[in-house]
């Protein structure tokens, strides 16, 4: 084999090589954000499950409470009219004691009490004596029991009427405890709904953050046949001018080969390459941010490289040699003009890096 057919070979090998490095890359992130969606979803899930149980918990209470409305109502009535019927009946004692006091006095006054004794003398005989005895005995117990019967209507109406007070302060202790458990619910139900609400937002962020991995999968896909492609023709154009040069049997030159897999001013598609100076940073430093100037979490997005936004825009798909696909995601005060800053997850692969020249191809 030819050495021109084995440096084929080799680059052929490493481009091979770069594509399996960054093909893991790419797909731990879609796993790691497939991941992150699952557990929101299943978040949300759960939620709307423990919002469903509190709202149903909620209109018990509430049905709680307006039923303890209604007997603290029903109470109040009782309450209210066993208190008139004390009064009156205290009247209707008042006034009776009144009439025996009267007739007390009126005996006094008027000796009623001779008048009563020869009312029974001038009975004609022993009978019809004992009959106003018995007459007059009636009269007075009437008056007495009637007395009696009203002081004890007096003592059930009374103790109806403590019952009816304690009854009351109950059911006004019950309903306000309720309301409390009814503000807690409410309140629970509340943090719920923002609980599902942001998680709804992170939902449409990593929907999101899974459209600029597509975009960047199907770049890096793109990149690698297109590299294949170049290999393969660069290989193809190499067989055959080592046969035509076999044949003329010329002295075989060996031509200069490129220095990477990057062409280093344009391409068939027209895309725009910049060589540029190349430093490296990342969010694992002390001081720095997980998020870029853009508000990517360089956590889920690790692909990004910082750009002055007058030479490369943010948002711009770019490839970058040695480094691979990715967004341009942030800016800094050191990068100016034809340099960038391309991001690392760890401290030690920025030192791996260091400062160098690269390629840098405009993909969108």
């Amino acid at each position: 084999m030819s050495m021109k057919r084995i440096r084929q070979s080799a680059i052929l090998i490493g481009c091979l090589g770069l594509s399996l490095m960054q093909a893991p890359v790419f797909a731990d992130n879609m796993d790691q954000l497939n991941q992150q969606e699952a557990q929101l979803q299943q978040q949300s899930d759960q939620i709307s499950t423990q919002i469903q149980n509190t709202l149903s918990d909620v209109n018990d209470k509430y049905a709680q409470v307006e039923d303890l409305k209604k007997q603290i109502a029903d109470n109040q009535q009782l309450l209210e009219k066993t208190q008139q019927e004390i009064i009156d009946t205290q009247e209707t004692i008042a006034k009776r004691k009144e009439v025996v006091a009267k007739r007390l006095q009126s005996i006094q006054v008027n000796n009623a009490a001779d008048v009563d004794l020869k009312a029974l003398f001038s009975s004609k005989n022993i009978g019809e004596l004992l009959q106003r005895i018995y007459a007059m005995t009636l009269l007075q117990n009437f008056e007495n029991e009637k007395i009696a019967s009203l002081n004890q209507a007096v003592d059930t109406l009374e103790e109806l009427n403590n019952k009816a007070t304690q009854t009351q302060n109950k059911l006004q202790k019950d309903k306000a405890e309720l309301d409390v458990q009814v503000q807690q619910l409410d309140t629970k139900m509340a943090n719920l709904r923002q609980q599902l609400a942001d998680n709804k937002d992170a939902l449409a962020k990593i929907a999101a953050d899974k459209e600029v991995e597509n975009q960047r999968i199907a770049a890096e896909k793109a990149r690698q046949e297109r590299e294949a492609k170049e290999v393969a023709e660069q290989a193809q154009q190499s067989q055959t001018t080592t046969a035509n040069q076999s044949q003329s049997q010329t002295q075989v030159v060996t031509p200069s080969q490129p220095t990477t897999s990057i062409p280093s001013t344009s391409t068939s598609s027209g895309s725009r390459v910049m060589t540029m100076e190349s430093t490296a940073y990342s969010y694992s430093e002390a001081g720095a941010s997980y998020f870029t100037a853009s508000g990517t979490d360089l956590r889920a997005n690790p692909m990004a490289i910082a750009v002055d936004p007058s030479v490369i825009p943010l948002g711009t798909l770019v490839e970058v040699q040695g480094y691979g696909v990715a967004l341009a995601l942030d800016t800094g005060g050191a990068i100016k003009g034809n340099i960038i800053d391309v991001h690392f997850p760890t401290r030690n692969q920025c030192i791996a890096w260091g400062r160098r020249m690269v390629q840098v191809r405009i993909l969108s």
